[in-house]
């Protein structure tokens, strides 16, 4: 199955990593949805690198609010909640950032690219010229047009 999030690639990325939980987190479930591939358009993939860039983006609140507070048996609120975190383990991914993109700027999805290369990953990172974060999914966009191709060459 190829997963393809118009509004929210973090949560695809997750559910892609989703069987990489700790055993003991609340999130763990015995049946995961298996997920091949995923294509995330301007997505947030590691939220501790997200978290640390302040108001920039989405901002740290927004990022606190998900991730949930630090508690004993969940010391580290990234551990089942950031796609960065839970590791390599999706067989295909691509990330897609717009140049002029100020949500999730192309160094964000470089940043991400890097630390999961590190881990054995083998992600690709598109940044697409003349593009913020909404063209990606805008049909009739050249940016649009970039993102299709870049799905249909994970079904092929």
């Amino acid at each position: 199955m190829v997963c393809f999030a118009l509004m929210a690639p973090p949560a695809a990325l997750w559910l892609s990593a989703r069987p990489r939980l700790p055993a003991t987190s609340p999130l763990k479930a015995a049946r995961a949805l298996p997920i091949a591939a995923v294509v995330s358009t301007g997505g947030l993939p590691d939220l501790a690198y997200e978290s640390a860039r302040g108001e920039e983006g989405c901002g740290a609140a927004v990022i606190a609010r998900l991730v949930g507070f630090s508690q004993p048996g969940r010391a580290d609120v990234y551990a089942d909640t950031s796609p960065a975190e839970l590791g390599v383990g999706r067989d295909r991914e691509v990330v897609i950032n717009g140049e002029e993109e100020g949500i999730s700027p192309p160094r964000n999805g470089a940043a991400y690219v890097a630390k999961m290369a590190a881990n054995g990953a083998d992600i690709r990172h598109v940044v697409l010229n003349d593009t913020g974060h909404v063209e990606p999914i805008a049909p009739g966009t050249a940016a649009w047009t970039r993102t299709v191709e870049a799905i249909e060459q994970l079904v092929r």
